[in-house]
């Protein structure tokens, strides 16, 4: 009899072990030791074994079209996050990228009993890349179908393997914080977090300074920071403010406008996320005031211009109230300067290898193709 209860008691706390309310799935024989690390109460020097032996992964890849095997992202640097066991990874793509996560857990030994899931939601925080507005916010994320991406996302369950998805970089600069939650089934249900921070931007741009020559207007409360552009074109623009003034000496500067915003990507200048400022966001192309030039000075002012840059005049043959020059780095890509020559608001005036034959166009301030009368006189040297 006492045999029989010392075998009974025996089950009735093996049972028990295996099979709590907190153990979820039993192991075969060959996972003892992963069996013994999960069933230990929660503490540091478990959590640190637990975590050696699920092994978690974040894989980003940049999609193309030409891709056949898309290269995963590399992160730009990492930290430890203080309250995930999982680091934080940083990343920088460029607008309108297209991107695949793959989000992956194994075990190791394998657990062919265990199961995990995640729930992924992520913040649309563009402040940091210069766009001050936030009524209303940024559209949500697509998929490459077209779908709006959902916001979170729940993977369900998941047997040892992977969960994907894939998304639409926004055209707008921004920062993407993608917060990850899970659990871990397998002896003791354990939870899990990790981050993910992309930056979506155009890399390397500087901000134009004060300077001889030029002014820096057309910063909004939406868009206080407007003057944002490779550091060649800055410096060009430098050179081009000096050589005006030497050639103008005491007429009015140059009015630099609209250049990139801090991050580039789409300059949406009435804050909906949308165009028309659709060329401002590369930093390699700025607009300077039109009007602000004597007619009598334009000539000059574009030769000046033109020793640095391409320069096309904007507005024209369009009702807008401000014609302007739109300028352009002169090293800018050719298919650029293709589709700027397909819009009609655009005409050519002058470039680095073509100073002469200058267009009246160019010269004269016109609305909806009419030329405004203005007074002819000039002031340079």
């Amino acid at each position: 009899m006492r045999k029989f209860f010392y075998i009974l008691t025996s089950v009735i706390f093996l049972y028990g072990f295996v099979y709590s309310q907190e153990q979820l799935f039993d192991f075969d024989g060959s996972n003892k030791q992963l069996i013994n690390i999960l069933s230990l109460k929660e503490n540091k020097q478990s959590k640190n074994q637990f975590d050696k032996y699920f092994n978690y992964k974040r894989i980003i890849e940049i999609i193309t079209s030409t891709d056949t095997s898309p290269k995963p992202l590399e992160p730009i640097y990492e930290v430890v996050s203080p309250s995930c066991p999982f680091h934080t990874f940083y990343y920088e793509i460029s607008p309108t990228s297209n991107l695949r996560v793959r989000l992956v857990g194994n075990w190791n030994p394998p657990c062919l009993q265990c199961s995990w899931d995640v729930n992924v939601k992520y913040e649309n925080l563009p402040l940091e890349a210069g766009h001050h507005h936030n009524n209303p916010p940024p559209p949500p994320l697509t998929r490459l179908s077209g779908e709006t991406l959902p916001n979170p996302q729940a993977s369900g369950i998941i047997k040892p393997g992977e969960y994907i998805f894939d998304f639409k970089a926004p055209k707008y600069a921004t920062t993407l914080q993608w917060n990850t939650e899970g659990h871990i089934y397998g002896g003791k249900q354990r939870r899990f977090c990790a981050m993910d921070i992309i930056y979506v931007r155009i890399k390397g741009l500087v901000e134009i300074s004060t300077g001889t020559g030029y002014e820096l207007v057309g910063k909004t409360d939406i868009h206080p920071f407007n003057h944002w552009v490779i550091p060649e074109f800055r410096d060009d623009l430098m050179v081009i403010g000096k050589l005006w003034k030497s050639i103008c000496p005491t007429s009015a500067p140059l009015y630099y406008n609209d250049a990139s915003l801090p991050w580039g990507g789409l300059f949406d200048i009435y804050g909906n996320w949308n165009p028309p400022h659709l060329e401002h966001n590369t930093g390699i192309h700025i607009d300077i005031s039109k009007r602000n030039i004597k007619k009598g000075n334009r000539e000059k002012a574009l030769k000046t211009i033109c020793q640095k840059a391409i320069v096309y005049s904007e507005g024209d043959a369009t009702n807008e109230k401000q014609p302007h020059y739109h300028v352009i780095y002169k090293e800018a890509p050719q298919e650029i300067l293709e589709i700027l020559e397909k819009e009609y608001k655009y005409t050519l005036c002058c470039s680095p290898q073509n100073t002469s034959n200058i267009p009246q166009k160019c010269i004269n301030l016109e609305s909806g193709g009419i030329p405004i009368e203005e007074d002819e006189e000039g002031d340079c040297l």
